[in-house]
């Protein structure tokens, strides 16, 4: 863009000093004219050349650097909006959505930023919606494995740190989910798992709730001990009976009390839940050994 710039001004300096060198061999032919029309002498022809090359020469001089001043200045404004353009489309190709402002330009220039700004609006909607379909559960809403085990991860790191005193995980499982399934249909049974995950939303919140898959769930709390996080079991166990056709199971395990890693936490929670799920609508934590 800018050599293009330097090509214009270039192109335009050229033209001005061709029609300035033109013009003085125009007058130089006049002169040679006038002095054969008024008779004058070798000397009068000699001074009125170098008079009318000198004047001609500072007028050149002097048009050519108005012109390059203007040419410069007319040429970065009409290839100004074309380089933010030609940047700003750099930037999308990085993946940064830089929205172009309102500029003071042809209809042509403005067209082209709008449907710019447009697409940008566009691709950002498409992006958001691409990172909640891979953080989420396309059913229910909640959060899915994927996100669960980024999650744990940075909790495990907070765990380091000191920021978190204990990652409490809870593991649900929907008692005779198959059997129900089975009998009301996949639809009924798609609705019970919305179901439960707006019950545990509402009582934990949002980011707190996994799917874990199929029947599965988990909520992660932090800062919770395991009377805590009992009560809070205890709390989930008794609204989804009141609430769903179904009944649920919990395990409960915490880190770093029954486990030193995210990966280990799970496999806890899981063995708590199998003691759980002996009784059914019951809520059991890790016992050691």
């Amino acid at each position: 863009m800018k050599q293009f710039s330097r090509k214009i001004t270039a192109f335009i300096a050229f033209a001005v000093f061709c029609t300035s060198l033109l013009q003085l061999v125009v007058s130089d032919y006049a002169i040679r004219w006038s002095a054969g029309v008024l008779h004058l002498d070798v000397k009068e022809i000699v001074y009125m050349r170098q008079l009318v090359f000198f004047g001609g020469s500072t007028a050149v001089a002097v048009m050519l650097l108005v012109v390059l001043v203007l040419s410069t200045v007319a040429v970065r404004q009409a290839t100004k909006p074309l380089e933010m353009l030609s940047s700003a489309f750099v930037s999308l190709r990085q993946g940064q959505y830089q929205r172009l402002p309102a500029i003071r330009s042809g209809d042509d220039i403005q067209a082209l930023i709008a449907a710019y700004n447009e697409t940008v609006s566009e691709l950002e909607e498409v992006h958001n919606k691409l990172r909640t379909m891979a953080d989420r559960d396309g059913l229910t809403g909640a959060y899915n494995r994927r996100s669960l085990d980024k999650a744990l991860e940075a909790l495990d790191f907070g765990l380091d740190s000191g920021e978190v005193n204990h990652v409490s995980f809870l593991f649900i499982d929907i008692d005779s989910f198959k059997g129900f399934n089975d009998t009301n249909g996949h639809l009924v049974g798609d609705e019970a798992l919305r179901r439960i995950t707006a019950i545990l939303t509402r009582i934990v919140g949002d980011r707190s709730v996994f799917r874990y898959g199929g029947e599965e769930f988990a909520v992660v709390l932090r800062n919770y001990d395991l009377t805590q996080s009992l009560r809070i079991a205890e709390v989930l166990r008794r609204e989804v009976e009141k609430a769903a056709d179904v009944t649920i199971s919990i395990g409960v395990a915490l880190m770093p009390d029954h486990a030193l890693s995210g990966e280990v936490l799970i496999a806890r929670a899981d063995k708590a839940l199998y003691q759980a799920k002996e009784t059914r609508n019951a809520v059991a934590a890790y016992q050691h050994g």
